[in-house]
């Protein structure tokens, strides 16, 4: 149940991520997609989490900026509690990707995993600031959501649904309004939202 909400939660992260993708090879894609195929299929197979681990090494290999490539190696390293690995490839990712919050995001919660709260705190704070650079630059339902998470995570604000709908950018499609509003009515609140995949209590970092 953990790991279900833990990859959850880093859904979210990457949907901005993932509408920002520019073209990336077709066989780095198709691999990719077919390690996500064989995932879905084979959830607790071993044998078939090395398969697919290898395969997404392949396709980064192929282009060393491909988010999701990178986005699905990290979410199946964290949710077999390999943190260490996940952070590597992680700082490989943010390397090749300096402006995509996601990924700090990502990182500070394998920190936090590990216990490492002020280096946590530390990622939290970047990938609200690379979030909040995004959303004014092209605003996305990812980078919307997270910037409340991040916010809750730091400083413990929990902002009421009703003020998180009201604030949604007017140049929000349909879709993308609706696509908030589900996930409101999903959580019901930012800190439940952190409550499911932060093992160690719910308070926000700098009250630890």
């Amino acid at each position: 149940m953990k790991k279900q909400l833990l990859i959850t939660a880093l859904f979210f992260s990457f949907i901005s991520v993932s509408a920002q993708q520019k073209k990336y090879p077709q066989e780095a894609i198709d691999l990719n997609n077919r390690a996500m195929e064989i995932r879905i299929h084979n959830l607790s197979n071993k044998d078939s989490i090395a398969k697919v681990l290898n395969m997404l090494d392949k396709a980064i290999a192929l282009d060393k900026s491909y988010i999701t490539a990178y986005g699905n190696k990290v979410n199946i390293l964290l949710s077999e509690e390999e943190y260490d690995k996940a952070i590597k490839t992680l700082d490989e990712a943010i390397k090749y990707n300096p402006e995509q919050h996601g990924f700090y995001l990502l990182k500070a919660k394998a920190l936090e995993e590990q216990g490492q709260s002020e280096e946590a705190l530390a990622f939290y704070k970047k990938a609200l600031e690379t979030c909040e650079n995004q959303m004014r630059k092209n605003p996305a339902v990812g980078s919307f959501l997270d910037s409340y998470f991040l916010k809750y995570c730091i400083y413990g604000i929990d902002t009421p649904v009703n003020e998180v709908i009201s604030a949604i950018p007017t140049s929000f499609t349909d879709e993308q309004r609706k696509t908030v509003t589900r996930f409101l009515d999903m959580v019901d609140s930012f800190k439940k939202y952190k409550d499911g995949f932060v093992k160690n209590g719910s308070l926000p970092l700098n009250q630890k």
